[in-house]
This record gives structure tokens, C-alpha cells and sequence, in this order.
């Protein structure tokens, strides 16, 4: 049970750096075109 809390967690934060990269891409994309 513990591991698999790990492995949520950790899918989870991945989710959510590739959430934040991704708004970051798109607000980079919306200043420079």
C-alpha cells in the first residue's frame, strides 16, 4: 500500500509540473505571437 502511495504521488506531481510547463509554454507562446 505504501508503494503504491508512492507512485500516486508521484504521478500526480508529474501531472501537475507538466500542468504548470504547459501554461507556461502557451503564455510564452500568447506574449511572443
Amino acid at each position: 500500500m505504501n508503494r503504491d502511495l508512492l507512485l500516486s504521488g508521484a504521478a500526480w506531481r508529474l501531472a501537475i509540473a507538466l500542468g504548470v510547463s504547459g501554461a507556461l509554454w502557451v503564455g510564452l507562446w500568447a506574449v511572443v505571437g
